[in-house]
């Protein structure tokens, strides 16, 4: 734990560097290995986007170009990742670059696919609420059951499991449901409220899944007492008092995208982050090479967003000392083989 420690410290001094000296720093990459997917979540588009998918080559290529910037994370997401075939050639090559991986998922194929994942360092499934809601959300019977056959497949090979739950107005009075399900499961968790971005819905439908104004804010209020009793909440005091302070109308942070993080679409499309997938802002790795791709970007001029790891991350950056310390204590990567 005190090497793992050290290591992060060690990352993020470097980002503290590039941040003196203005230059980029790529620490990590959120990688939407593809938009199709199994599931029909009511505040996601990605299944209804078509979009090219790199070869494994191209792939392999954007890992040794990213590599040789000196990335430190990869995260695998969708759609649901475990539909390529090549998943687990990925994980594995990414893997032997010394990158920690992470991959999130809808559970499904996990226990189908869990050999796929002997070299991912970190599991994040996505959990909204008991079995009736969860399933009625995901627009899948046996969602619910995907997530604890997925939890129980990966503690058989000791890979570590987070989840992840998007708040709405049908679950916002479900979040001590969900955090107790985290502690009976031995499992940590993390939140975020619903908001629209170029992968979701549209802005219509995010509107009415919203939680209104008190319930939501009652519900933070009662997560932040959660973490303060020792629940195994992932994100920081900081980030619920971020949204506490700025939701619905979320206020641009100081944010680093295209500075020390990017996102890569199905296509090899690069952008500053995840949630400007597909906008106008994308420079093309597979036309121009991912490292000029990634060194072109510029720091969007955007509202900003409520994404808890990069809420997180960027007050990392600005040296938040409550993030830092919240930092430390949730590594839990896989041992390496």
């Amino acid at each position: 734990m005190l090497l793992t420690a050290y290591r992060e410290l060690k990352t993020f001094g470097k980002i503290f560097l590039s941040k003196y000296f203005k230059r980029k720093f790529l620490l990590s990459t959120s990688f939407v290995v593809t938009n199709r997917c199994n599931s029909r979540c009511n505040y996601c588009n990605s299944y209804n986007i078509k979009s090219d998918e790199m070869d494994t080559r191209d792939v392999f290529r954007m890992i040794d170009e990213f590599s040789a910037l000196g990335i430190k994370r990869m995260g695998f997401t969708g759609g649901e990742p475990l539909l390529r075939e090549d998943i687990g050639n990925i994980i594995s090559y990414t893997h032997e670059k010394g990158i920690t991986t992470t991959l999130f998922s809808n559970g499904a194929l996990i226990p189908k696919k869990i050999g796929d994942l002997e070299h991912l360092d970190l599991l994040l499934l996505s959990l909204d609420g008991p079995p009736q809601l969860h399933d009625s959300i995901r627009g899948m019977n046996g969602s619910f059951e995907h997530v604890l056959s997925a939890i129980h497949a990966a503690r058989e090979v000791d890979l570590p499991v987070w989840i992840n739950t998007v708040i709405t107005k049908a679950n916002v009075d479900q979040l001590s449901y969900l955090v107790n399900f985290a502690l009976q499961n031995h499992v940590k968790i993390m939140f975020m409220p619903v908001f629209n971005y170029t992968l979701t819905a549209g802005q219509g439908t995010i509107d009415d899944l919203s939680a209104h104004e008190w319930p939501f804010k009652t519900a933070i209020h009662n997560l932040i007492t959660h973490k303060k009793k020792g629940a195994p909440i992932v994100n920081s005091t900081s980030y619920f008092r971020y949204i506490l302070e700025n939701w619905p109308d979320s206020n641009h942070l100081q944010c680093k995208a295209g500075f020390n993080f990017c996102a890569v679409g199905p296509n090899g499309m690069v952008y500053p982050c995840h949630y400007l997938i597909g906008s106008d802002c994308g420079a093309d790795g597979r036309k121009i090479g991912f490292r000029n791709a990634f060194e072109s970007l510029k720091i969007p001029k955007c509202k900003g967003c409520f994404g808890n790891a990069y809420v997180d991350l960027n007050l990392f950056i600005e040296g938040n000392l409550n993030v830092i310390l919240n930092t430390l204590k949730h590594i839990e990567l896989r041992k390496r083989a």
